[in-house]
C-alpha cells in the first residue's frame, strides 16, 4: 500500500530516497514554518560569522568571546523564534470595535454611535 502523505512512521523514512525525504517535507512544510526555519539558517550563519571573528581576539580572551558569542545568538534567536512563533498563531485576536482608554467624554455621542471607532 502507498504511504500515507500526512502520516508516516520511521521505517517509512529510512527506506525513503533523499529525493522523496526532501520532497514530503517541502509538501508538508507550512510558509510559515519556512519562514522560521529560514530565519533560524540566518542567525546560524551570523553565529558562525562572529565566531570566524574570534580569531583576531588574543588568545587570553577567546574562551568569554566564544561562550559570549554562543549565549548571544542562542539567546536573540530564541527570543525572535518566540516572537514570530506568537504571529504565527496568535491566541488573542484583534476585535473590531471602540477604541481602547475611550471611557470618558461625550456619552450622549457614544449612545447615539457617534464613538470613537477603530475601523
Amino acid at each position: 500500500s502507498a504511504p500515507s502523505t500526512s502520516r508516516f512512521c520511521c521505517s517509512e523514512l529510512l527506506a525513503s530516497t533523499p529525493e522523496e525525504l526532501s520532497l514530503r517535507v517541502k509538501r508538508t512544510m507550512t510558509p510559515q514554518w519556512r519562514g522560521l526555519v529560514n530565519g533560524t539558517i540566518i542567525y546560524l550563519v551570523l553565529g558562525a560569522i562572529a565566531m570566524g571573528c574570534r580569531m583576531m581576539i588574543n588568545k587570553t580572551n577567546q574562551p568569554l568571546y566564544t561562550v559570549s558569542v554562543v549565549l548571544t545568538t542562542v539567546c536573540t534567536w530564541l527570543l525572535w523564534a518566540c516572537c514570530y512563533m506568537s504571529q504565527m498563531y496568535p491566541i488573542l485576536y484583534p476585535e473590531l470595535g471602540m477604541a481602547p482608554g475611550n471611557h470618558g467624554g461625550d456619552h450622549a455621542a457614544e449612545a447615539a454611535g457617534g464613538g470613537h471607532r477603530l475601523f
